[in-house]
């Protein structure tokens, strides 16, 4: 068994760490679980967007080995410091936050606030107490000898935890705006590599960590008291106390951590322990720029998943994904898990996915880097804007052809004229005269259950995206619900409808990392719910405008 910082998304460790968060915050356990995973893992993903390079490594490698805190973390999260000194170590957390995240610290500290439903001062509250506990795992095997080499490379593999935890608006707060955060780990590994032999170091300092944690853990198991939940707590605290490498009044960690100190005893383990970073470089060689044959094919009686992919994971991430433009027909999964097949660059299925509920009659396979596109759309300009938006989520990489999707027009018989007044009532949207309100309604109604933006709106948001550049503007992208439904599916329709509006913008050439998409459901009608016309008017989208990083 090892402990790692993956032990704070679940189990004994979090549960303590939970109880803490709550007491410190003032916050329900479910409002402090979604700050600690979205949070811990904003810290994680800082650390692996400033290792991005050797010196960015090199600095973040510095700044750990060479930040002192006022009291243990271990003491704060186990209820021991006393008010002054949690005082003391959040001050340093939030000192901490400008040199982790860069200019984004706002953008994160906002992205986990309208995330989890907290204030900005408890989310930066919170982030000036987890970066601290991180930054304290890394400084004790830092102190233990390993290298920055291996600091990287121990980085790249704890982190891992942590994206699951990272959606789209979590990425572009953190400024990885299109690029993969699993590349990103790759490449925080290769670095590893470049800035020496610490791979060693890392395995040997996990090594450590694991026999002090099973040590404690089995004395705290035997010596608790007969309460279950007892016993639970106290395994969190001593596994938190092994996890951070610190010595506790209440246990013995000193006689676990001070036998993995003499390097003779871990010379031996060499012969194993190269072995075990040679697994990701080979992995690393297997990944691919294309999609291999990843295909969808949506016809009158199904909705058909088909292609290889590496993990059950992705399969998984996948699905999610793409069954949502199934319009209620039955998803036949025909994905195939293959532990060989290559690891594909690209992740962004749920942009691409996205970018098609606007286009229901198009399907697309892959052939490597190539994306053939088949269906049919009403007009020469939808096709148009299908293949610029596909582009626009894809990247350079692709090849887009869409030879076999074909416009048809729907027929409108001479004996019906009555058929041109839907053109008639939904007039092409107006470009928006004043763009430079700090916040600013875009005026894009949505029909209800739907995040499908209306192709009269595709002029007012082309004017828009060309203002936004032109100008540098960054901001947020809220959408908003109205009340038909439940709270929790109002929500994620809200973070739908913002990220079609946000793909869209960037699709037009506004860079991703100016952009973060945030929905808020039901919440702040502008309008009143009892009326159609007032549900419609909340079914809308608003730009905040955000200082340009």
């Amino acid at each position: 068994m090892s402990f790692d910082l993956g032990q704070l998304f679940q189990g004994p460790v979090r549960d303590l760490v939970l109880g803490q968060v709550t007491k410190q915050l003032g916050l329900s356990n479910e409002s402090a679980g979604g700050l600690l995973n979205k949070g811990l893992s904003s810290v994680l993903g800082g650390m692996v967007q400033q290792s991005g390079s050797k010196e960015g490594a090199s600095a973040l490698f510095n700044l750990i080995k060479n930040t002192g805190f006022n009291v243990n973390p271990v003491d704060l999260l186990t209820g021991k410091a006393d008010s002054s000194q949690l005082g003391g170590l959040l001050e340093t957390g939030k000192k901490l936050l400008p040199s982790l995240f860069g200019n984004r610290a706002d953008a994160v500290t906002s992205y986990l606030a309208n995330s989890t439903g907290v204030s900005a001062d408890k989310a930066q509250s919170f982030l000036g107490l987890i970066a601290p506990t991180v930054f304290s795992f890394f400084k004790n095997k830092i102190a233990g000898g390993l290298t920055a080499g291996g600091f990287a490379s121990l980085l790249g593999e704890q982190a891992k935890a942590a994206a699951s935890h990272l959606d789209t608006n979590a990425l572009g707060a953190l400024g990885f705006a299109g690029n993969s955060f699993n590349d990103a780990l790759g490449s925080v590994s290769k670095i590893g590599g470049l800035l020496g032999a610490g791979v060693a170091g890392a395995a040997a300092a996990g090594t450590k960590a694991t026999a002090a944690a099973q040590s404690v853990a089995g004395h705290a198991t035997a010596t608790a008291g007969k309460s279950g939940l007892w016993k639970w707590l106290t395994a969190g605290a001593v596994l938190l106390a092994a996890l951070l490498g610190f010595k506790s009044c209440s246990n013995n960690t000193t006689e676990t951590t001070a036998p993995a100190t003499p390097t003779p005893a871990a010379t031996p383990a060499p012969a194993t322990t190269p072995a075990a970073p040679a697994a990701p470089v080979a992995e690393e060689a297997k990944t691919t720029d294309g999609l291999g044959n990843l295909s969808w094919l949506k016809t009158d009686t199904d909705f058909t998943l088909s292609g290889l992919v590496q993990n059950d994971e992705l399969k998984t991430k996948i699905t999610d994904a793409f069954s949502g433009l199934a319009g209620g027909l039955p998803v036949v999964n025909n994905l195939v898990v293959d532990a060989k097949a290559g690891k594909f660059s690209f992740d962004n299925f749920a942009g691409l996915a996205n970018v098609f509920k606007s286009f229901p009659a198009v399907s697309g396979s892959f052939a490597d880097k190539a994306f053939e596109l088949v269906g049919k759309v009403g007009s020469d300009a939808e096709k148009s804007s299908l293949v610029d938006q596909v582009k626009g989520v894809l990247g350079s990489l692709f090849s887009v052809n869409a030879d076999k999707v074909t416009v048809e027009a729907p027929a409108t018989p001479a004996t019906e004229p009555a058929q041109a007044a839907p053109a008639a009532e939904e007039p092409e949207a107006e470009v928006i005269a004043d763009m430079s309100l700090e916040k600013l309604d875009l005026n894009i109604v949505f029909d209800t259950g739907s995040s499908e933006i209306k192709q009269r709106y595709n002029r007012r948001l082309n004017a828009f995206a060309h203002y936004l550049v032109e100008n540098k503007r960054a901001g947020e992208i809220a959408g908003y619900t109205d009340n038909v439904g439940d709270a929790a599916a109002n929500q994620k329709l809200s973070e739908e409808r913002a990220n079609s509006v946000r793909n869209y913008l960037i699709a037009q050439g506004v860079p991703a990392d100016q952009l973060v998409a945030v929905g808020y459901g039901q919440e702040n009608p502008i309008a009143d719910n009892g009326t159609d016309e007032g549900r419609a008017q909340n079914r809308r989208i608003e730009f905040n405008v955000q200082k340009a990083q």
